[in-house]
């Protein structure tokens, strides 16, 4: 399901007058507010709206419209407020009454959950970890293309930076929603580590959306104190509430160039791992010793008998992209180093700009790689 070009989600709301009046007021002057309301308080109302052909990512009625929105509205669609359990026709159920920031996370995990693209058996989000043990070379630019390109597909994506020092506000673009409370993904993993039950209502408070990129992410942290003090259990802790809680269906990691416990952790807990290799010598000799260290020190979160690891060639020349797709040169024949894809070079990334052609095709390759449901 894709958001239009201001961001939003339209939600189709039928209930009694009053309650659908202080609810769609409630999420209209929320900050960041993901949903544009479009109200019903009759059965005609509602069949009128459905039949108008008017666009809808997800209609949320009281049980008495339930008979209604089955005729006209696609069922995956639909979900049921209810008083209690059991009321909802064998439609999701939301429980109406209760706080409103929970009420519209529940709405978002509904969301989640129609129509959407499924990564795996589980229906886990799926998790791509963007790596390179250099820096420099491109990594942050290559997570937010893939964020960018998943979410043009119909993904809810949320983009997540685990770097040390975060700039990634650079490249998400302006026009980004205001998050309601602050603190970003360390207030989040305080709540989970606290074991609260409110995590949900939490995630809706401080993630913010990229209006540019069309994807969730969590403002920077003040300083890099957060990052550092991240264990391998934390990472693990906030990847399987974010991936499996039905909140979205693609994430990216973008990583430090850190080899740590967290690190291993976010390797673990992913799909697969975009590695970026540099394209001198040295740099390549320096990520074979990279491998080696990772592989003894961390075999369980980089698991290279699995084909996990994608490597590709960073900022690669025309030649050099020639040489490795075509299996030629000293870098194609690296025996540990079997390429996936030469992301060409990129004289600029301007501020929520577009990449060239050759690189959004790259990338779009390497996307339906990991997400063969995006082909065609």
């Amino acid at each position: 399901m894709k958001e239009d070009s201001m961001g939003k989600l339209d939600l189709i709301l039928a209930a009694d007058g009053e309650y659908a009046r202080r609810l769609s007021e409630y999420m209209r002057d929320m900050p960041g507010g993901r949903w544009r309301v479009t109200a019903c308080t009759t059965p005609d109302s509602l069949r009128g709206y459905l039949k108008g052909g008017y666009p809808l990512d997800l209609v949320l009625v009281e049980p008495a419209f339930i008979h209604e929105a089955e005729k006209a509205c696609p069922v995956s669609r639909l979900a049921v407020l209810v008083r209690r359990r059991g009321e909802g026709g064998g439609h999701p159920e939301l429980l109406q009454f209760r706080p409103l920031p929970e009420l519209i996370a529940s709405m978002e995990a509904v969301h989640a959950g129609t129509d959407a693209l499924r990564t795996s058996a589980d229906g886990r989000a799926f998790v791509a970890a963007v790596y390179d043990p250099a820096g420099g070379q491109g990594k942050t630019v290559l997570s937010i293309e893939l964020a960018r390109q998943a979410a043009a597909q119909g993904q809810r994506v949320l983009y997540l930076n685990f770097e040390v020092w975060e700039a990634s506000e650079v490249f998400l673009g302006s026009g980004s929603s205001t998050p309601e409370m602050e603190g970003g993904v360390g207030r989040l993993l305080y709540c989970l580590k606290a074991g609260k039950q409110d995590a949900a209502r939490q995630l809706g408070q401080i993630r913010t959306f990229s209006s540019a990129v069309k994807c969730d992410y969590f403002p920077p942290s003040p300083g890099p104190e957060e990052r550092l003090a991240m264990t391998g259990e934390d990472a693990v802790l906030l990847l399987d509430f974010l991936a499996g809680g039905g909140f979205y269906d693609f994430i990216v990691a973008d990583m430090d160039s850190r080899l740590d416990e967290a690190a291993a952790s976010i390797w673990q807990r992913s799909g697969r791992i975009v590695w970026l290799v540099p394209s001198s010598e040295s740099s390549i000799a320096k990520t074979r010793s990279a491998l080696d260290y990772a592989a003894r020190a961390y075999p369980d979160g980089l698991r290279m008998e699995e084909r996990k690891v994608l490597f590709v060639q960073a900022m690669a020349r025309p030649q050099k992209a020639a040489e490795l797709t075509g299996g030629r040169g000293p870098a194609a024949r690296d025996p540990q180093l079997d390429y996936a894809a030469a992301l060409p070079v990129m004289a600029q990334y301007r501020e929520g700009g577009t990449v060239s052609p050759a690189y959004a095709n790259t990338v779009r390759q390497l996307l339906r790689r990991m997400l063969p449901e995006l082909a065609g």
